[in-house]
């Protein structure tokens, strides 16, 4: 793999992880404090996570990524 489509794949990545985080945060604020780990991590993944919200976050970080690496890029040039 080159090196030019590792910073956007990883911005990805992350923009995925925040998105999952958001989810959660999202549904802790309502969700009932007596319920289990294990369904609250589902029902936020069903309720919040698969929104138009999550392929934002999915571009901004490959944006963010592919902006990396037009700098890095710059910058071995100018050496």
């Amino acid at each position: 793999m080159k090196n030019k489509y590792i910073f956007p794949i990883l911005g990805a990545i992350i923009g995925v992880l925040f998105s999952l985080w958001d989810a959660l945060i999202s549904y802790g604020d309502t969700a009932p404090s007596d319920e289990l780990i294990i369904k609250t991590f589902k029902n936020a993944i069903s309720n919040y996570f698969l929104n138009k919200n999550t392929l934002i976050y999915i571009f901004i970080g490959a944006g963010s990524g592919q902006l990396l690496c037009f700098f890095v890029k710059i910058s071995k040039k100018n050496k």
